[in-house]
């Protein structure tokens, strides 16, 4: 009970040191956590019906964006609150004049756009950042870039401009341009605001107390915990300034009006809203997607933020002296025959989160709870007194949201396009810590600090599904991305969380914005040591975007041949990628990944998932034989007894990076090509879903550029493509090399030697001449 607890954790009353508080820290999570996470995605009703279907976005030109911002064309002007509406906090921040002309009003609507009210794209001024930290500055910004008393928050470091673009441009998409993201230094917030489509950002300076690089307990993770928890410092202090805001991962996109499910009469008495990784439970929330409205200076809500925050400090504060082997932490639980070592901090993922899902169960049961956030290695040998000591015997029924809508209600209305259900909620009641900040000594009593005033009522609700979805899928109801049914009926708010090609994935369903490649390299030419991670390598960025288009692509029946083997499809599959790679470079043009037929029965299936088709990477990982699809609608032609509107896109997992085919090849997805000739005009992009030639398009067959040796010579390449230059007065955007009966696979290309063929594909080169390894995957089975 309680006296044990105390004298196992160092705490026998009256007022610690800062050193002894936080060596009274600590929290659970075993591996049952992984486990029980498996188990509930294995529980999930994996397919899911579908909704009317909807169309799916394309990415927008420059020009569209520039026309959503200003001109004739643009969104129509917000309007205010309609008589006897509430939902809206009163005072809400006057916003910046514009720059630039009111937008007209008389454009379309697009079909999911926001409400009139939250429409706000052309009518605010860009936000070039101040440092963030210094006085009036996260003031000026709010001032500038809220609008009708809301804001949406994301954050980014170099390396992941392209996510927090794409967001933005998917925000945008709907009408949402009252948007603002927190970088980590000057330079990268002077980029993206000066990039050529113009993003608001802020950056700051701010860094956690004791974690700073120098200090921190495991150096090379620091800048990652600052990335992770700089939303959280930045969310505290927009409580007082009377703004609402929704705080994003990069790994979103957004198909609808978010405020509809927000401000409606269930959803909008609640002050903070989260949403879920599984179970309708405190420990289960994942705050990839956060909402604060109308919360109270210093109330529960700015409490549980710095209350992340604070952990978090005590760890890098007590480092291996607390939390290492023989640390201060460990010592007493070992020798009562609790745990057992060894003891060593090390890094793992989500850190934040799994604080937000401790910190939660602490306000949802009132007292200190440490049962998610693992500091430090350890093997728990009584579990019953580990979880009484550090969370509570009743910790499983306190930490449950109320209300929790059942499966049934989940899929009815996701299923007949309904209402929302009511959402789960619970009160928040976060204790006062004995230590007045930060300590995470269990306070099994709840007892707060003695002359602490009473915190005004705030509570916390749950975004459940079909509103939002995850593509792993493991929270009740949702409907997994994976399971191929966001093709047909995409959530609200699709969070990409358990995708291990977000990238891919993303544009496989068309909802990747190749502006966000613009973006990233805007910032890589500026910041010095910026590696982007986009869609799209930046040296074949000018070739695939803008006036300059380069693209070489692949095409004709043996390209869409089912093969049924996985090792045979490998065979034929990579060969292809490396040859066309390295003739692409040859040729001064980007190479278009080889799209699979959907029909090939290596492909994973299952009856439930869409059109019976295993989208992979799946759940659980890893995928099978490190090779698989990713689906989505796409306007090519496809051959006969295929699935209309399909296209299946190979992904390939580590083994197969490892032993067969490195990553970043320099290739593109096949929707690059497709945005490509959306970009160049209509008749272009029908001519390649056709599989037709125009004045833009040169198709040739392989067959005409073979040597005396069966090799393809360059030259004759050239030469065909000069002779289409001429005779259409400009340069060819689209080659396309038509495989036939004569030639079916790509051959390897004459007068290029081996160097520079390895120069292009580092260790694949070896693929590129058809030497692939022995055992990995196995052969397929003759059957």
């Amino acid at each position: 009970g309680m006296a044990e607890r105390e004298r196992l954790l160092g705490w026998e009353g009256g007022t610690k040191t800062d050193g002894e508080r936080v060596g009274s820290i600590w929290r659970s999570f075993v591996m049952v956590a992984g486990l029980g996470a498996l188990l509930t995605a294995y529980g999930q009703m994996y397919g899911l019906g579908a909704r009317a279907s909807i169309s799916i976005h394309a990415s927008r030109s420059a020009a569209e964006f520039d026309s959503l911002h200003s001109g004739p064309g643009g969104l129509a002007a917000v309007g205010g609150l309609q008589p006897g509406q509430t939902d809206l906090p009163l005072g809400a921040l006057q916003t910046s004049p514009l720059s630039a002309p009111a937008p007209a009003a008389n454009r379309t609507r697009k079909p999911f756009a926001v409400a009139e009210r939250f429409q706000s794209v052309g009518k605010l001024q860009v936000y070039h950042g101040g440092n963030l930290e210094q006085p009036g500055e996260l003031e000026r910004a709010v001032a500038m870039r809220a609008y009708n008393g809301e804001l949406v928050l994301t954050y980014a470091n170099e390396a992941g401009t392209a996510w927090a673009a794409n967001l933005i441009f998917s925000l945008r998409g709907i009408g949402i341009d009252h948007t603002m993201v927190i970088v980590m230094s000057k330079e990268h917030c002077d980029a993206m605001a000066t990039s050529r489509h113009q993003i608001s950002c802020g950056w700051a300076t701010w860094d956690m107390e004791g974690c700073k690089a120098d200090d921190g307990p495991v150096a090379k993770w620091a800048f990652i915990e600052r990335l992770w928890f700089i939303r959280h410092h930045y969310l505290a202090r927009l409580i007082r300034l009377n703004v609402n805001v929704m705080a994003l991962d990069g790994d979103m996109i957004l198909h609808g009006d978010p405020y509809a499910v927000l401000h409606s009469a269930a959803m909008g008495r609640h002050n903070m809203v989260i949403t879920s990784d599984g179970a309708f439970t405190a420990s289960e929330v994942n705050n990839g997607f956060l909402y604060l409205r109308n919360c109270t200076a210093g109330g529960q809500v700015e409490r549980v933020l710095r209350e992340v925050i604070y952990r978090e400090m005590d760890v890098c504060r007590g480092g291996d002296r607390v939390f290492g082997a023989n640390g201060s932490f460990w010592q007493p639980l070992d020798a009562a025959g609790i745990t057992a070592g060894p003891h060593h901090i090390a890094f793992t993922g989500a850190r934040d989160q799994k604080y937000y899902q401790d910190v939660l169960a602490s306000a949802f049961c009132a007292r200190k709870v440490i049962m998610r956030m693992p500091f430090s290695s350890h093997k728990v040998l009584d579990g019953r007194r580990f979880e009484e000591l550090l969370a509570g015997t009743d910790i499983r029924d306190c930490v449950r949201f109320r209300n929790p809508p059942s499966s049934s209600q989940l899929l009815r209305a996701a299923q007949e396009g309904g209402p929302q259900p009511t959402p789960p909620w619970h009160e928040l009641s976060l204790p006062l810590s004995r230590a007045g900040r930060g300590s995470v000594l269990p306070d099994r009593d709840g007892a707060a600090l003695p002359g602490a005033p009473p915190l005004a009522r705030e509570t916390i609700a749950l975004l459940t599904a079909p509103a939002l979805s995850t593509w792993h899928g493991t929270a009740t109801g949702e409907i997994a991305g994976w399971s191929g049914h966001w093709i047909k009926s995409p959530p609200m708010i699709t969070h990409f969380v358990g995708c291990l090609s977000k990238a891919e994935a993303m544009q496989s369903l068309g909802w990747w914005f190749y502006e966000a490649d613009d973006t990233s390299a805007d910032v890589a030419a500026r910041v010095r040591g910026s590696a982007p991670m986009g869609a799209i390598l930046p040296s074949l960025l000018p070739l695939v975007r803008g006036p300059g288009k380069r693209l070489l692509a692949l095409d004709g029946p043996q390209l869409h041949a089912p093969m049924h083997g996985k090792r045979a499809f490998l065979e034929w599959q990579l060969p292809q990628r490396a040859r066309l790679a390295v003739l692409a470079g040859q040729l001064g043009r980007a190479a278009v990944e080889p799209a699979v037929d959907c029909r090939a029965k290596w492909i994973p299936r299952f009856p439930k998932d869409h059109l019976g088709i295993r989208q992979t990477p799946g759940w659980p990982w890893p995928f099978d034989n490190g090779v698989g699809v990713l689906m989505g609608p796409c306007a090519a032609r496809r051959p006969e007894g295929h699935p209309e509107g399909l296209c299946c896109h190979p992904v390939f997992g580590p083994k197969i990076h490892n032993n067969w085919f490195p990553a970043r090849v320099p290739t593109v997805h096949q929707r690059v090509l497709e945005a490509a000739a959306d970009e160049v005009g209509p008749g272009t992009a029908r001519a390649l879903a056709a599989g037709d030639s125009d004045a833009h398009i040169l198709r040739i067959p392989a067959s005409a550029l073979l040597d005396a040796q069966d090799q393809l010579d360059v030259g004759k390449a050239r030469t065909r493509i000069a002779e289409a230059d001429a005779a259409a007065g400009h340069a060819t955007a689209i080659v396309v090399l038509v495989l036939d009966a004569q030639v079916p696979q790509l051959p390897v290309i004459a007068a290029v030697d081996r160097a520079a063929v390895c120069r292009v594909l580092r260790e694949g080169c070896r693929v590129y001449y058809g030497d692939f390894p022995r055992n990995h995957p196995p052969p397929d089975d003759p059957q």
